[in-house]
């Protein structure tokens, strides 16, 4: 994990790997983590969810058009998001 994001730095991390997404919470905190999930199993992705682990979840099967609007969605969170963290550090 820690080659592939040096490799190629990720801002956003979408994956139906919870495991996965708590390694990449830990060692890259910044990241924005998705869970795709197509089994139903509400009381891990809660969990997952309260450990900071992931920020959305999106189930499948998806319907193509309504993903992309998800993550045109996720993407332009992401950039406030940091456009605020760069704004207030700038300010200081």
């Amino acid at each position: 994990l820690e080659d592939l994001v040096r490799k190629v730095p990720a801002s956003i991390v979408i994956t139906h790997d919870r495991t996965f997404l708590d390694r990449v919470a830990k060692l890259y905190p910044a990241t924005f983590r998705i869970v795709l999930s197509g089994q139903a199993d509400p009381g891990g992705i809660m969990d997952a969810i309260n450990r900071g682990a992931i920020h959305r979840v999106f189930t499948k099967p998806r319907d193509s058009k309504q993903l992309r609007d998800n993550l045109r969605d996720v993407f332009h969170y992401y950039d406030r998001a940091r456009d605020a963290t760069l704004n207030g550090q700038a300010a200081h």
